[in-house]
């Protein structure tokens, strides 16, 4: 089962759900936060947006572990963008402290 440490952080009070985020000139919010036993998937809504014309809509990005050979560490995972199809490899410490999965998570973002 894939465990993020703290996940209610995002959830909760230290990463509010509706907090905003701001990719490239544009604010998303934090939506949703689902789990299943080996993937976390996470809901942006796109909520301002120059022009208007991007408004609403929504990106999902499914984090899972990635197989991996042994010299590598075998603790690397994937933020894998559904909506774009872009990824980025993030590593077992981005799981300990979640906020640090919002940068590699708004890189992913990026050109939606």
């Amino acid at each position: 089962m894939l465990t993020i440490e703290n996940i209610d952080k995002l959830k909760g009070d230290g990463f509010k759900t509706k907090q905003l985020l701001t990719v490239a000139g544009e604010k998303w919010e934090l939506t949703n936060i689902q789990t299943a036993s080996d993937v976390y998937q996470f809901v942006f809504r796109c909520i301002e947006a120059h022009p208007a014309g991007g408004l609403l809509r929504e990106v999902v990005i499914n984090l899972g572990r990635i197989p991996t050979m042994v010299d590598l560490g075998g603790n690397l995972y994937e933020l894998k963008c559904v909506t774009n199809g872009r990824s980025r490899l993030v590593d077992i410490n981005h799981l300990k402290e979640p906020k640090s999965l919002i940068g590699p998570m708004l890189r992913v973002i990026e050109g939606c």
